[in-house]
């Protein structure tokens, strides 16, 4: 099996970027994963085993269940994106470093 642990995808501009993606639930061992100016309008399922998520330069407007279902995330990089509601982000447990620059936060609940 693919012991891959590091995979930077930066810059690729995917056109289809979901089906392009496919891929990644393939990596069972991914502990870091950057997906920097890739045109996500979402986030791909991806495997569970990331700890450092780089996604910086995209679209992405929400925090859906494939971000939330990465229990390992340690180090979440969102910035230069279309983000507003960040509140779901709390059910992330080993969450330490959050970057959230250049987005559209309109505020933060309190917890």
């Amino acid at each position: 099996s693919n012991h891959l642990i590091e995979l930077d995808l930066s810059g690729n501009n995917f056109e289809d970027p979901e089906n392009a993606l496919k891929v990644l639930k393939g990596f069972a061992y991914l502990k870091k994963l950057n997906l920097t100016y890739n045109n996500l309008e979402t986030i791909p399922q991806l495997p569970r085993t990331i700890e450092t998520l780089i996604l910086t330069n995209n679209s992405i407007a929400t925090i859906t269940n494939n971000i939330l279902m990465l229990n390992k995330l340690a180090m979440l990089d969102l910035s230069n994106n279309s983000i507003e509601d960040i509140s779901s982000l709390t059910q992330l447990k080993h969450l330490k470093h959050l970057f959230l620059k250049n987005n559209k936060v309109k505020f933060v609940r309190k917890v």
